[in-house]
C-alpha cells in the first residue's frame, strides 16, 4: 500500500495508514539505520491491527517527484505500537533496515584458515546468509591467527573484525534487502553551499574537526565534498520530519570514525571442546564442538599444559581436548587441557588434582594426592607407591648395584611363584 505524505513524500507499507504526522530517521556506520514513524490509523483497523503482526514486513519512504524519487529509506518494520483516544487510533512504528536480519541470531563457530583476507571472510559471512557485500577493506591483509565468532551474531563479528583493520561497516537503506559495505561507502562528488545553516565540532584530545549541516536536499553517507576549504565526506545521516522534511548531515575526514581494536568479553576465560585431528612437535590441529562437521580449516594451536610439557606428552589423534582463550582476544587460544578419550565429558568435572597420562600401548602414569603408579602392560607390571611401596610383576625382577642393597623397614614381604635369590643380613 502507498500513502502520499505530502506533494513530495510517499511511503510504502502493509500497515493500513490514513495519516503520516512524523518521522525521525538515523543512519550512521557500525549500526542499523533506524525509523520512527507516527501516525493514525481507522478505528475499525486498529481493532484488527491488534490481532496481526507486521514485524519483518517491508517500510519505505521516498522523496522527490515520481520521476526523480530518491529513497530516504527502505527497510523493515521491527515494532509498531498503536494507543487509542475515543474513536481515533495512533500508531507508532519502528523500522529498521535489513541488515537487522544479521543481528538476530547468536552464532558460534571458527575460522582457522590464516591466509583468507579479511575481506574475503566478510563475504563469506555474507554469503551463508545471502547478504549482499561491497567489500572495500582487506582486500590484502589476511587474519593471520584464528578468529572465533562466539555468542555474537554475524552483524556483532563484522563490525568487530572491521575494527582490526580501524574501519567499520555500513548498512544499506536503499534496496531493502540485507546489504552493507565493508567499509565507507564511495559516493558520488556533490556541491553544498555555505549558505546552509551549519556548526562545527571541534574534539581536542583527538583533534578532529567536524561540521554539522542542515540542508533540504538528499546526500548519502560517503558522498564527498569541498567544505570550508577543506575535502570532506558524509560521516552521518538525520532527517526529520514534522510538517517539513530537513536533513542534518555530519561532515569531516573519514578518519573521524577510525575505531579502536574491539574484542569479545563473552570468549575470556572459555575453554572450546574439540578433537585431535594432527600432532607435530609441541604442536596440534584440532576440529572444535562448535563447527560441527563444516570446513573452517586447520591451525596448528601450541600444546601448553598447565603442568608444562617436562615428560613430552602430547595428545594423540582423536584425543578430545580444550581450546583455553585466556583473555578477551581469541587469537591467543592454547590447547591447554587433554581429557580422557572415553569419558572426556566425565573427566571434565573432576578435580584435576587426580591427574593419568594413559599411552595406546597400555602405559600408565598416575599421579593422585596419596599416590603415585607407574605400570605397564594395563597393570603386568607395576611400581606403586603410596602408604607403602609395592613392585609387581608377571616377568622376574632384576636389582643390581655397584655395592650393597639394603631394604629396611618393619616388614618386607617378597613373594614369588617359583625361587628367590638373595642374601638377607
Amino acid at each position: 500500500m502507498e500513502l502520499r505524505i505530502n506533494e513530495t513524500l510517499k511511503m510504502t507499507t502493509d500497515i493500513p495508514l490514513n495519516k503520516v504526522t512524523s518521522f525521525h530517521m538515523q543512519w550512521g556506520v557500525n549500526d542499523h539505520a533506524r525509523l520512527v514513524l507516527c501516525g493514525e490509523v481507522s478505528y475499525e483497523a486498529a481493532i484488527e491491527y491488534q490481532n496481526r503482526t507486521y514485524t519483518g514486513d517491508r517500510i519505505a519512504v521516498a522523496y522527490g517527484e515520481e520521476q526523480q524519487e530518491q529513497i530516504l529509506f527502505n527497510g523493515l518494520v521491527r515494532n509498531s505500537m498503536i494507543s487509542f483516544e475515543g474513536r481515533t487510533a495512533q500508531i507508532e512504528i519502528e523500522g529498521i533496515s535489513a541488515t537487522w536480519k544479521l543481528d538476530i541470531t547468536k552464532k558460534c563457530r571458527s575460522f582457522q584458515d590464516t591466509d583468507i583476507t579479511y575481506a574475503a571472510l566478510a563475504k563469506r559471512i555474507a554469503a551463508y546468509t545471502g547478504t549482499d557485500i561491497i567489500p572495500l577493506i582487506g582486500k590484502n591483509t589476511t587474519i593471520s591467527e584464528p578468529l572465533i565468532q562466539y555468542q555474537e551474531t554475524d552483524w556483532e563479528f563484522l563490525r568487530r573484525i572491521s575494527s582490526h583493520l580501524n574501519k567499520f561497516i555500513l548498512c544499506d537503506v536503499l534496496t531493502g534487502k540485507p546489504a552493507f559495505w565493508f567499509g565507507m561507502r564511495k559516493g558520488e562528488r556533490i556541491v553544498l553551499s555555505t549558505e546552509h545553516s551549519y556548526h562545527s565540532n571541534f574534539d581536542p584530545i583527538l583533534k578532529r574537526q567536524t561540521y554539522i549541516v542542515n540542508s533540504r536536499k538528499v546526500y548519502q553517507i560517503g558522498d564527498r565534498v569541498t567544505f570550508m576549504g577543506e575535502d570532506m565526506i558524509v560521516l552521518h545521516r538525520e532527517l526529520v520530519f514534522n510538517g517539513e522534511l530537513i536533513f542534518t548531515y555530519t561532515l569531516g575526514n573519514e578518519s573521524v570514525l577510525d575505531q579502536d581494536m574491539q574484542y569479545n568479553d563473552n570468549v575470556s576465560g572459555r575453554g572450546l571442546l574439540g578433537n585431535v585431528i594432527a600432532v607435530s612437535g609441541e604442536k596440534l590441529k584440532i576440529r572444535l564442538k562448535i563447527d560441527g562437521n563444516e570446513e573452517c580449516g586447520e591451525y596448528w594451536f601450541s600444546w601448553q599444559p598447565e603442568t608444562g610439557n617436562i615428560m613430552y606428552a602430547m595428545p594423540e589423534i582423536g584425543s578430545p581436548v580444550l581450546l583455553s582463550i585466556p583473555g578477551s582476544d581469541e587469537r591467543s587460544a592454547i590447547v591447554s587441557v587433554c581429557l580422557h578419550k572415553e569419558v572426556a565429558l566425565v573427566n571434565r568435572e573432576r578435580s584435576f588434582s587426580k591427574r593419568r597420562l594413559k599411552t595406546v600401548e597400555g602405559s600408565l602414569f598416575k599421579l593422585y594426592p596419596n599416590e603415585l603408579e607407574f605400570s605397564r602392560k594395563d597393570g603386568d607390571h607395576s611400581l606403586n607407591l603410596n602408604d607403602s611401596i609395592s613392585c609387581k610383576t608377571n616377568k622376574s625382577i632384576k636389582i643390581e648395584a655397584r655395592k650393597n642393597v639394603y631394604v629396611k623397614g618393619s616388614s618386607a614381604i617378597i613373594k614369588a611363584s617359583e625361587e628367590i635369590d638373595g642374601v638377607v643380613g
